[in-house]
């Protein structure tokens, strides 16, 4: 038996065809490879949440602290005001509390 030859109005659907198939193939690599880093970049950004909730949640325990604190003394006076100073020569910090006056040597001590 032999073989019939295809019409030759149908050679152009074939390789219209063929190309459309293989774009399809080629869209499903493409998504495929999409959905199997997915689980690796979830995993991440739940990582990233949970350390941003940590976070959130240390701000939210030292506003609370810090507003009993405010309630609790507010006929405190104010921590004494510090002055700092630089010394060129050696790069060293220097505090003095202002209340003291600032004026004499003794006055002055080394920050920490």
């Amino acid at each position: 038996m032999k073989k019939q030859s295809r019409p030759v109005w149908m050679m152009p659907a074939l390789v219209t065809g063929s190309v459309a198939a293989l774009g399809a193939l080629g869209t499903l690599a493409v998504k495929s490879a999409e959905y199997i880093v997915l689980p690796g970049k979830v995993e991440a950004t739940e990582y990233k949440n949970a350390i941003q909730d940590k976070q959130i949640d240390r701000l939210i325990t030292l506003q609370e602290y810090y507003q009993q604190q405010q309630q609790q003394a507010p006929n405190q006076a104010a921590p004494p005001a510090v002055r700092e100073w630089k010394a060129p020569d050696t790069g060293h910090w220097w505090c003095c509390e202002e209340r003291s006056g600032c004026e004499q040597d003794a006055d002055w001590y080394r920050c920490e």
